[in-house]
């Protein structure tokens, strides 16, 4: 029996070419390859592949399945299996009722998610008249056809779903209510951090903030910028300019900011060069609307980079008390954690507190990695043998 690997699930998504999905997904498959050769690789040949997770399928000479060729339910009767995504599908059709599927299900947002108008900033001009009320009914649209595809997901004997954090098990109990304890495992997100030694910080030139993911309005960064642009104009003796990633659409802040030469603009950067930049940074921002793990934090908190992040979903659980936290729906709120963690006293003890929850964190993720790939296996086996 095979493991058919889902990888079309860690490229990219829509314009987003880097997330925590598909890094995610990238650990596990590394960590299968390196316990299993048994493994087909499923993946969409259209889209970018990372070339360190071609190279280990050309490496363990696994057998690739481009999905432009064959479905998933070709692809199990060619090669008998256990299917395994690190994101859940969407089209529960293409899964049938006879595969053994194994998912991670990484967070509930469209059903933990409050209406917020702030999306209509994120949006092109000339779609903003009526959005407020376009968006509203969308919103229970969408909610309650996602609510009915988890309920029909959780109720298929063949497929067996895990999840990344405590508080993302508790969602799926909320809003699945025949569902137990027992019925759902969790294993934290795999570190996404190696050798830090071998990181350099970013040369930005001067002080500088960040935060990442600025086009994608969950990440909420518009809320933040506008409140280190009331700093910037009420405090001109204020040092430093604010850096964020993943902001390819700068129309979205023109409007809320005034001092714009404060504010730099990048795209998605590569791997590498995120860890660089928040071993640089004094200070990660991270106002998020919802996570079901959230990586970011813990990456800057692993380089030694004080945070602030919003008190909502899985970032209390995961960051502890090495955060310091706001309501990511208030600017005034925002503004008063940036101030306040320019007290430099403040500020070391933060930094104390992270060495102890990483080591914490990072411990975990090593151990539930490592349960992940033998829960995995185990289900290949107990097909091999039924």
């Amino acid at each position: 029996m095979k493991l058919i690997f889902d990888l079309t699930k860690t490229q990219p998504i829509g314009n987003t070419k880097f997330h925590g999905g598909g890094k995610y997904g990238e650990i596990v498959f590394k960590s299968l390859a390196g316990s299993s050769k048994n493994i087909v690789a499923y993946y969409n040949s259209e889209k970018w592949l990372n070339p360190e997770i071609a190279q280990i399928c050309k490496d363990n000479h696994l057998t690739m399945v481009d999905s432009n060729q064959r479905s998933l339910q070709e692809t199990v009767a060619e090669h008998p299996g256990v299917v395994y995504s690190p994101i859940i599908e969407t089209d529960l059709n293409s899964i049938g009722d006879n595969i053994t599927y194994i998912t991670t299900v990484h967070g509930l947002r469209v059903l933990e998610l409050p209406y917020d108008k702030y999306i209509g900033h994120y949006r092109s001009k000339s779609f903003k008249m009526g959005y407020d009320l376009y968006y509203k009914y969308k919103s229970k649209k969408t909610f309650d056809l996602t609510l009915k595809k988890y309920r029909e997901v959780f109720q298929k004997k063949n497929i067996h779903v895990v999840t990344v954090s405590e508080h993302s098990k508790a969602s799926i109990l909320s809003f699945v209510p025949y569902l137990k304890q027992e019925d759902i495992e969790v294993f934290y997100s795999p570190s996404t951090v190696g050798e830090m030694k071998k990181i350099e910080p970013y040369e930005a030139g001067e002080k500088y903030y960040m935060m990442v993911s600025a086009d994608r309005w969950v990440k909420n960064a518009l809320r933040a910028a506008m409140a280190f642009d009331e700093i910037f104009t009420e405090r001109p003796d204020f040092k430093g300019k604010v850096i964020l990633t993943g902001s390819k659409n700068k129309h979205i802040f023109d409007k809320y900011i005034k001092n714009t030469s404060r504010f730099v603009f990048v795209d998605y950067v590569d791997g590498k060069t995120l860890l660089s930049m928040y071993k640089g940074a004094y200070l990660f921002v991270y106002p998020s609307l919802n996570e079901g793990f959230g990586y970011p934090p813990v990456e800057a908190m692993t380089l030694g980079t004080p945070i602030i992040a919003s008190a909502i979903s899985s970032i209390t659980e995961i960051c502890g008390d090495s955060a310091l936290y706001f309501n990511p729906l208030m600017v005034s709120e925002i503004k008063m954690r940036i101030l306040q963690m320019e007290n430099k006293q403040l500020r070391a003890e933060f930094i104390r507190k992270q060495e102890k929850r990483v080591q914490e964190v990072r411990e975990r993720q090593d151990n539930d990695l490592e349960k992940l790939t033998q829960y995995i296996l185990s289900h290949v086996n107990q097909s091999v043998n039924a």
